[in-house]
């Protein structure tokens, strides 16, 4: 989604995607068993202190005793290494560089978690729109994971966005 939106990143909610595989063949009806919520994607502008401070909260030392949290798959580039004793990052890049606290990253959400991004990030929506107005990006986010799909033959199962936490 991150490379098909043209998004520095794509954090989509674990929740949506219900199955572990798909494959060798993918059918329309795999995709849809696979990611059954069809909503729209938003595009946000976030700084990288922002960005940093939304994941941080999901981190947060109540999620590891039971308290609800949402989290998200990280798109291909994104690396974060999470150190839960010192509460901080030991690595916050992407794309191999450092995340730059100052500049304006594209991140995307589903609608759900769009409509939803103080709660679940803990960083005020009339914060994020200093940096930009958010916008729809796309009105069906399982039409791009299809169209996708289809134009991208004999995927592997290769992993290059990581969350570590120690």
């Amino acid at each position: 989604m991150k490379e098909s939106l043209g998004l520095d990143v794509m954090l989509l909610g674990s929740g949506s995607v219900r199955n572990t595989e798909m494959g060798p063949i993918v059918l329309y009806s795999d995709l849809t068993e696979c990611f059954p919520y069809d909503d729209p994607a938003y595009m946000l502008r976030v700084t990288g202190m922002q960005f940093k401070q939304m994941i941080m909260f999901m981190l947060r030392d109540e999620v590891w005793q039971g308290s609800h949290c949402e989290f998200y798959q990280l798109s291909s580039g994104m690396r974060v290494v999470y150190d839960r004793n010192a509460h901080k990052f030991l690595d916050f890049s992407l794309n191999g560089n450092p995340v730059d606290d100052e500049k304006v990253y594209k991140i995307g959400l589903q609608h759900f978690h769009f409509m939803n991004v103080e709660n679940f990030f803990s960083v005020p929506l009339e914060e994020i729109k200093k940096n930009g107005k958010p916008r729809m990006v796309a009105t069906s986010c399982r039409e791009i994971l299809d169209e996708y799909l289809s134009s991208h033959q004999n995927l592997t199962r290769e992993i290059s966005g990581r969350l570590v936490v120690l």
